[in-house]
């Protein structure tokens, strides 16, 4: 049996006790927190909680309402149309549920915070090789209370290339009427994504060139991977919902990874709770925060020290106290991948952990080539025999 959202219940008795037809915006203002939505914007949130509850109609010129005279028993769902009954009314369900609060807290400015479990998770594909270049399609997938809406994707003919209209090229990006429609689908709702510089900035820049704004603020759930689990800043989205539990839903573009991104983030948001992050302008607050320095008092070296390596391919090698090298590793930029190391996220892996409790100083070389830095690597590994490359058969 499946189980009523808690939202569908609230939204059922508030028509019962109103007596009158509600607008989508009055709806969408209420039950979804959604304060300057658009009617149709707000309609297509709200019809996947309404559009299969018996008695419940919908006429554009009046919003939702129950069918007067519907019986109390349950029965089959009508159709949720453009404004024409489909068949006679049917029931709807008996609920004393009483309505959802808009929110559990408030902004100075008497407006109601937004909660994490009120979002529009996103996903893009680029149209050059890997999913780059300028965006060509978009996955949203709007998720009201913790309830997954309607998926939609954007243009209409979204992946399906056989479908594609003959005058849209294949390697244009979006055009000014798909991102109208895509902005008026987010709303007020905050997006959250896997990558921001992947899936939202180059979606912000066409806004920008079509004289449109981007304003939903922006959540990166890789970023969070990276702070609330450990897993390397570039991990994917795959890496994320596996640490999470989670199974891939989906096609392997962005249908499923949108998919995978509000599943996961919706498993990230008891964590986040846990350190007392309840609202999005919080969680913003937390995501841009930079994390603070690990304590290296016991090493030879400073942040400073971190700081002023080069950033050009090369290869370190880490030593205990005794001087004895440890481990030997390549790097395309110096400064990155030895700072990587002294983040608080390191220790979220065992090898993160073994270089902590081991290491006392470094060394390293610069090369003029990535294929250099790997040539030069093995060179090391076969003089020193690093015992954490052979523990861990890594290789970077």
């Amino acid at each position: 049996m499946t189980k009523t959202p808690a939202i569908q219940k609230d939204i059922i008795a508030h028509l019962r006790a109103a007596g009158r037809a509600e607008t989508s915006r009055s709806l969408a203002s209420r039950f979804l927190r959604i304060e300057h939505g658009d009617e149709e914007t707000c309609r297509r949130l709200l019809a996947p909680f309404l559009a299969t509850v018996p008695g419940i109609v919908h006429r554009p010129e009046e919003g939702w309402s129950l069918a007067k005279n519907a019986p109390r028993a349950t029965g089959t769902p009508i159709a949720i149309g453009t404004g024409t009954d489909a068949g006679d009314p049917l029931p709807v369900p008996e609920t004393g549920a009483p309505p959802r609060q808009a929110s559990s807290g408030a902004r100075p400015d008497g407006t109601a915070e937004t909660g994490l479990d009120d979002f529009v998770a996103l996903a893009s594909e680029g149209a050059g090789p890997g999913g780059s270049g300028a965006v060509r399609v978009v996955s949203l997938l709007p998720v009201i209370a913790g309830e997954e809406c309607q998926e939609e994707h954007f243009p209409a003919w979204a992946l399906d290339e056989d479908a594609r209209q003959a005058d849209e090229p294949a390697g244009a990006g979006l055009a000014p009427e798909v991102l109208e429609d895509l902005l008026q689908t987010i709303g007020d709702l905050p997006v959250v994504c896997h990558r921001v510089a992947r899936e939202v900035e180059p979606l912000r820049r066409l806004c920008a060139g079509a004289g449109l704004a981007f304003q939903a603020p922006v959540v990166s759930a890789a970023k969070l991977g990276h702070l609330l689990l450990g897993l390397k800043s570039s991990h994917a989205a795959g890496d994320l919902a596996a640490a999470l539990g989670q199974e891939a839903r989906g096609p392997d573009d962005c249908r499923g990874r949108v998919r995978l991104v509000a599943a996961s983030f919706l498993r990230l948001v008891p964590l986040l709770q846990e350190r007392g992050i309840d609202s999005i302008e919080a969680l913003i607050e937390y995501q841009d925060m930079p994390a603070a320095p690990l304590d290296l008092s016991g090493c030879a070296f400073s942040a400073e020290d971190l700081r002023a390596l080069p950033a050009s391919p090369g290869v370190y090698r880490f030593l205990d106290i005794q001087g004895r090298v440890f481990y030997v590793g390549k790097a395309k930029n110096l400064r990155v991948r030895l700072g990587s190391y002294f983040t608080p996220s390191a220790r979220g892996t065992a090898k993160g952990r073994a270089v902590l409790e081991q290491i006392h100083s470094f060394q390293f070389d610069t090369v003029a080539s990535e294929m250099e830095a790997a040539l030069v690597e093995a060179a090391l590994i076969a003089e020193h025999r690093p015992r954490l490359n052979r523990q861990f058969d890594v290789h970077e």
